[in-house]
């Protein structure tokens, strides 16, 4: 006798990996905003999975600090706050600058036409405007240079630095912004090809600065969200209670 029990539709089910690929490009697109919970419950519906595998997604985008989870809140989309991106940054620099005028000392021709490579697959990502792997790939240029070094540490390090930054870069870095970082790239890697570890140190140094910088203003100069936040009202034009109660995550 054929049993009676509904089965899932293969064609639907997603693995881990690809939830959470699927999650970071919604962040990335800004079509999921800090703040937003992420119930396993539904998530299993929307890819047709268990709740196992979906935690399995939400662990991992947690180790890479682009969710969290509170006790009885559940999962939420978390945003760096300013003191946490500048301190990030800060770090950053104290420790790529360091490595970067090592590299420039030791890099091979095979490196620097890796190097050369990844700058055009960045270029493209920018062109092409996805946001989500300019946004890796960005982030995955100051990685490669510590790669460069075989230093599993201090590529883990540097890694999480640039995860913990990379963040706010999708929800704040415009296209036009993602251009300029790649093209400060391209000066940056001329530097270290022509062996001038002076000046690649001078333009990364600036170049982490000017990402910052960026990141913040364009955080800080958004009317819309400013005026919402100050009157405590919705998109929808709904007032949320008074204005001085924060956002529950």
């Amino acid at each position: 006798m054929a049993s009676s029990k509904p089965r899932k539709d293969p064609a639907r089910k997603a693995s881990a990996a690809s939830i959470a690929d699927s999650l970071i490009k919604a962040i990335a697109e800004q079509r999921m905003a800090p703040g937003t919970r992420l119930v396993e419950e539904e998530l299993g519906a929307a890819f047709g999975v268990s709740r196992t595998v979906v935690r399995q997604a939400l662990t991992r985008l947690a180790s890479d600090g682009f969710v969290a989870v509170r006790p009885r809140k559940g999962w939420y989309v978390i945003e760096p706050s300013d003191t946490e991106v500048a301190q990030a940054f800060a770090a950053r620099r104290l420790i790529e600058l360091t490595l970067l005028r090592e590299f420039v000392g030791v890099a091979t021709k095979a490196q620097l036409k890796t190097l050369r490579a990844h700058l055009h697959d960045q270029h493209a990502a920018v062109e092409l405007g996805d946001a989500p792997r300019r946004t890796h790939l960005l982030g995955d240029f100051h990685v490669q240079i510590a790669d460069a070094l075989g230093n599993p540490h201090l590529v883990r390090v540097v890694a999480d630095l640039v995860t913990r930054t990379n963040l706010m870069s999708m929800l704040y870095q415009s296209n036009q912004e993602a251009s300029h970082s790649a093209d400060e790239h391209d000066d940056i890697l001329r530097a270290i090809e022509a062996r001038n570890a002076d000046k690649a140190v001078r333009l990364m140094d600036q170049h982490l600065r000017n990402v910052e910088a960026g990141l913040q203003h364009r955080k800080e100069s958004d009317p819309v969200a400013r005026l919402q936040q100050t009157l405590a009202v919705t998109p929808q034009g709904r007032t949320n209670g008074p204005a001085m109660r924060g956002r529950e995550a």
